[in-house]
């Protein structure tokens, strides 16, 4: 993506407070800000600027950057990033902007054939929501790109990476299909995040060629219990009386030359209320020292979509990690180099906010006393099936190479849920939930020096839940088929698809598909005539072999 750099920004407010998360910070002349910004945590949606006459700001677009389908009457997020720079710090920062819509093949708005259309002028936000196609000149149909600049000026730009395609609204007859995708490919809300309310609207990209959609949502995969309704050429539909507390299912069919076809996706509705706004715990726990490969685990946070995490060796550096690790709480970081310290920072994003914290750690220790050395085990079998709610024994194996263990602190999914102080050190984590979890453990020793442990990964199925693997379906299901013959698998039954994070489809008993994401499903085409098997092997999240689904034997002739 192209970043863009505003021209230098004289800024001489110097002692003017800044409201940032219910407390006032003063903004002071540079050199002493510098140093007070190592203290503070400024959320970037409420980023103050430094004062400093060499001040600059780069704005990096991120939606829509190329190859989207919006039609008019939808309201779509338009978001971008924009970081500041003062001497050799950057962070992120809000400016104030404007926002335009301009030809598809302009990358610069100040030299374009058509007149950039104002869509938004003096925006004080990172982002806002278009109702799609209106700009201030009219509504517009076609291809274009969007350009985010700073405001009152044609300069500092960021545009769109490519063109996207604004269609007439829904209904509208004989809209364009060429260049549309052959599947779902996009979805809000975002598969796997929380539902607060109980009415939602979810919306998806046309697919070529499709007459018709129909939407299901049931309480397991596959399921039509909540809702079962054709709602024709439409790609939204807005659904009441979710229920709440409840994980849902939502699969979406699409019809092409009378031949269906289907995604499905999953959510939670109504959990999320009772999470944290912010990121209020993680694992291993600020201050502690790190190994050459860690993992690190964090809470959910209510409404968030998307997770990204930076580590570097500066307050908001990433020159070691920066990656979105989508919406799981937890990444591993390998190759973590020996400094002093170590800066995480771990950004949210709730609607089309984007908000941090961050966290300091060490890897390596000036004085003489050693970190303390720490393993977690549990005494489950390996393989055991857990059910929810289960009870997960742990046992900490601590020792201090020059001291004593004064407290082994114990952690599920990066929040705190007990400690001992006394060995053996152990904690039973009780009343576990369906889904991936992760375990660790802290230790701290007499001198306060902590090391936390390597996780220990745990896969629990729902009380519902009676299969221990998915069931193997097969589409179409015939025992024979004529070649060339064309076979769709995906996965079924009473099971959680959302713990699976692998899955290896088999033909003949040969690999021949790896799937990370859902709906974990193969397509093989082009078939012979011949005998042929198939199956697939199932992980969880954590890597886990869960099992081997039940094998399918078809016959295709000519």
């Amino acid at each position: 993506m192209k970043k863009a750099i505003l021209a230098y920004l004289s800024i001489s407010a110097v002692f003017f407070p800044a409201f940032v998360l219910g407390q006032i910070y003063p903004i002071l002349p540079y050199d002493i800000w510098v140093q007070a910004r190592k203290q503070y945590y400024y959320p970037y949606t409420n980023q103050s600027y430094p004062s400093s006459s060499n001040t600059s700001a780069q704005i990096a677009l991120q939606n829509p950057n190329g190859g989207e389908f919006w039609r008019v009457g939808e309201t779509r997020p338009i978001y971008w990033q924009t970081t500041c720079f003062s001497g050799n710090q950057s962070y992120s920062c809000t400016l104030s902007y404007d926002v335009y819509l301009i030809g598809s093949g302009c990358t610069d708005p100040r030299g374009c054939s058509m007149s950039p259309l104002l869509i938004a002028s003096g925006v004080k936000t990172d982002s806002i929501n278009w109702y799609v196609g209106q700009t201030k000149s009219g509504t517009r149909v076609g291809s274009y790109r969007v350009a985010v600049c700073y405001e009152n000026y044609l300069t500092g730009c960021d545009v769109s990476d490519s063109s996207f395609t604004i269609d007439n609204p829904a209904g509208y007859q004989n809209p364009p299909s060429q260049n549309l995708p052959d599947r779902i490919t996009y979805i809000t809300p975002v598969p796997g995040s929380d539902i607060l309310n109980s009415t939602q609207t979810f919306s998806w990209n046309r697919v070529a060629s499709a007459d018709e959609y129909w939407v299901q949502i049931g309480y397991a995969v596959g399921a039509k219990d909540i809702y079962d309704r054709s709602i024709g050429t439409n790609t939204s539909v807005t659904i009441s009386n979710l229920p709440m507390e409840e994980r849902i299912y939502f699969r979406l069919w699409y019809r092409k030359a009378n031949v269906w076809s289907y995604s499905d996706f999953s959510y939670v509705v109504g959990q999320g209320q009772n999470l944290p706004t912010s990121i209020v715990e993680i694992s291993p726990s600020a201050g502690s020292v790190l190994g050459s490969r860690t993992t690190f685990v964090w809470n959910r946070v209510q409404g968030a979509s998307e997770y990204w995490v930076q580590l570097g060796q500066a307050i908001g550096g990433k020159n070691i990690f920066d990656r979105s690790v989508g919406t799981f709480t937890t990444v591993t970081i390998s190759d973590v180099p020996s400094y002093e310290n170590l800066y995480l920072r771990v950004w949210y994003r709730t609607g089309n906010n984007w908000l941090y914290r961050d966290f300091t750690y060490k890897t390596s220790i000036t004085s003489s006393n050693k970190a303390p050395v720490i393993s977690l085990r549990t005494s489950i079998p390996l393989g055991q099936t857990l059910s929810s709610p289960a009870g997960i024994p742990l046992e900490a194996n601590a020792y201090d190479p020059n001291g004593s263990i004064a407290l082994v602190e114990f952690y599920q999914n990066g929040v705190w849920i007990g400690a001992d102080t006394v060995t053996p050190f152990a904690f039973t984590a009780s009343n576990v939930g369906t889904g991936s979890h992760s375990f660790t453990a802290v230790a701290t020793d007499n001198d306060g020096l902590k090391t936390t442990s390597s996780p220990l990964f745990a896969e629990v199925f729902g009380g519902g839940v009676s299969s221990q693997v998915p069931v193997l379906q097969i589409w179409p299901n015939s025992s024979y088929s004529r070649a060339p013959a064309v076979f769709v698998l995906s996965l079924g039954g009473n099971f959680d698809l959302n713990i699976i994070g692998k899955v290896v489809f088999y033909k003949n008993g040969l690999a021949v598909d790896e799937d990370r994401t859902l709906p974990f499903q193969y397509a093989v085409a082009d078939v012979s005539a011949g005998s042929y098997t198939f199956k697939a092997d199932i992980y969880g999240l954590s890597g886990a072999y869960i099992g081997t689904t039940n094998q399918i034997s078809v016959n295709v002739g000519y």
